[in-house]
């Protein structure tokens, strides 16, 4: 199952978590968008769960996140508002 659990609180790292356990293996990918429509960049790192995507926001609004595996939809919560 892939999943995703985030959290986010003003000017402190956002993260999120993208569950991959019992998911086999194929292409993850995520696109993070600012409030003002632009993309963004994050950091990515391995956890025994899956993949962590890290960011520190710059300004407040809400951040859309389109995550897809093995080009499926991801299902979660795809805007976050700092």
């Amino acid at each position: 199952m892939v999943y995703l659990i985030s959290t986010t609180s003003v000017a402190a790292v956002w993260w999120l978590s993208v569950g991959l356990v019992g998911a086999g293996e194929a292409e993850l990918s995520i696109t993070v968008i600012d409030p003002s429509g632009h993309m963004i960049g994050f950091d990515l790192e391995p956890t025994p769960e899956g993949q962590r995507v890290t960011y520190i926001p710059e300004c407040p609004g809400t951040y859309k996140v389109n995550a897809t595996y093995c080009g499926i939809t991801v299902p979660g919560n795809y805007n976050i508002t700092t």
